[in-house]
């Protein structure tokens, strides 16, 4: 079944260089585990050229669902689970940004340009669920109780890659097309039981359900879910930017609101 087609005109090769071809493709849904083959054929080469027979490339991609991610709910439990490390300095920043090179022909000769696009993403809400009553702002951050729900939504921007370097021609970029949540509790493992994926509406995304409860054994401190995007694809390849959230604070635990005689926040 042919899927895609399309033919690129307006490329150019200096003699004795290389130039960078790129289609921007968007794969069906539905086909976990299909095969798809991509053909690649330089069309009419230059009759100077002594080795046609290279004039055509084919890749291989086989389709995969994207994960299933989804965080249980905290629950009771006597004591941490054992991988429980309490840390609260979560993994290095990820490359957000990404450069590359295209000859073109402007004004009778070879030019070598440089284009580029850089991910950024922040935060429109972040703070207590409204079902913690005794949450408060302490400065510039949220301070809670662990066992409550914290929110999270934001939004992304594909913005150029630095002053000098202009973005690409419209159809060069994808839109971001999945992302997802790992947090401190599990030590920002990235298995798809222990994160969340996130929901995008255009350019804004949040988790599933607006919140994450956090589990009642966090320590107090610090508490700084990372943030993972996907899918971004640039003529350079895929980015996969991270960045932590910031700004919750852990003071206690929900049970500190509950028991005889506590006083009224």
């Amino acid at each position: 079944t042919l899927l895609y087609e399309k033919e690129k005109t307006g490329t150019v090769i200096p003699s004795g260089r290389e130039n960078l071809v790129y289609f921007l493709v968007e794969l069906p849904e539905g086909h976990d585990g299909a095969e798809v083959w991509f053909l690649l054929t330089a069309m009419e080469g230059d009759p100077r050229e002594v080795s046609p027979q290279d004039n055509t490339a084919l890749q291989t991609v086989f389709l995969a669902s994207r994960p299933e991610r989804s965080c249980p709910d905290t629950r009771y439990v006597p004591s941490p689970p054992p991988d429980y490390e309490g840390r609260t300095v979560p993994p290095g920043s990820v490359i957000s940004r990404s450069s590359w090179t295209v000859w073109e022909y402007a004004d009778g000769e070879f030019v070598l340009r440089t284009y580029g696009a850089r991910l950024s993403f922040f935060f429109t809400e972040t703070g207590p669920d409204p079902d913690c009553p005794t949450a408060y702002e302490q400065g510039r951050n949220w301070a809670l109780k662990a066992g409550y729900a914290m929110r999270l939504s934001g939004s992304y921007r594909i913005i150029r890659y630095d002053t000098s370097t202009p973005l690409p021609e419209e159809g060069a970029l994808s839109a971001v097309q999945s992302g997802y949540v790992t947090y401190p509790e599990y030590g920002w493992s990235a298995r798809e039981d222990r994160t969340d994926a996130l929901i995008y509406t255009d350019r804004d995304f949040a988790l599933p359900d607006g919140r994450h409860f956090i589990p009642l054994y966090v320590r107090d401190g610090a508490y700084r879910p990372w943030i993972t995007m996907g899918g971004f694809w640039t003529p350079a390849g895929e980015l996969t930017p991270g960045m932590p959230l910031s700004g919750i604070l852990v003071e206690g635990s929900l049970y500190d609101d509950y028991y005889t005689g506590a006083p009224q926040p």
